[in-house]
């Protein structure tokens, strides 16, 4: 969301851990670029600090080997030229079909946005989704714009999100903080456990400090 009163907003986390969550209005595609580059150096320089980064016989992570991912139905695709050969950066496009099907072979989502909106709410029911570091203002309108769409039932059971041009008109402006979470959240299926939260972790006492 380069232009307009819409906001470009990028989510860093480790595994299930949310890190770190920014919104900004205005900024160019190659100014977004560079921020992104910007936070790989700093957070995989935060996660080989961190005590167990050198378990198991991990090497350390380098900046370019951070996976960004970037939404691309906007203005995204300019985001991602410029990444510059910089490392595992790739685009999705939300409006695009979900390939999840139910038993009859029927689309359980509309499109790859519904999916990311229910599915997201299924990893956080589970614990895979933890929010415990971000700010309490950023917590806020997470919870607003997540909590706001509502969704309907098409024939075969597929399930559709409310689009984001009606929520936005009830919100008086656009979910972006919780597209970009969800989007960040939307390769759970991949997860390899990492240094900073192991598989089978009690997240319930974890410590995070650095």
């Amino acid at each position: 969301a380069a232009f307009g009163d819409d906001y470009s907003v990028i989510h860093v986390r480790s595994g299930p851990l949310s890190l770190h969550h920014e919104s900004r209005n205005g900024w160019s595609p190659t100014r977004l670029a560079e921020r992104l580059k910007e936070l790989c150096v700093e957070w995989s320089a935060w996660y080989n600090a961190q005590e167990m980064a050198g378990i198991a016989g991990r090497p350390q992570l380098k900046p370019s080997e951070v996976n960004v991912v970037i939404e691309l139905d906007v203005s995204g695709g300019d985001v991602l030229d410029h990444c510059d050969g910089f490392g595992n950066w790739s685009g999705v496009k939300v409006s695009e079909a979900s390939d999840k099907y139910d038993a009859l072979g029927c689309p359980k989502y509309f499109n790859l946005r519904s999916e990311m909106w229910f599915e997201g709410a299924k990893a956080a029911i589970k614990g895979n989704m933890d929010l415990s570091r971000l700010p309490a203002a950023v917590l806020s309108r997470l919870q607003t714009q997540l909590m706001t769409p509502s969704y309907k039932s098409l024939p075969a059971g597929t399930r559709q999100v409310e689009s984001k041009d009606a929520v936005k008109l009830r919100l008086k402006r656009s979910p972006d903080d919780g597209d970009g979470l969800l989007v960040c959240y939307s390769d759970t299926s991949t997860w390899i456990p990492s240094a900073i939260w192991k598989e089978g972790h009690d997240n319930r006492n974890a410590r995070y400090d650095s």
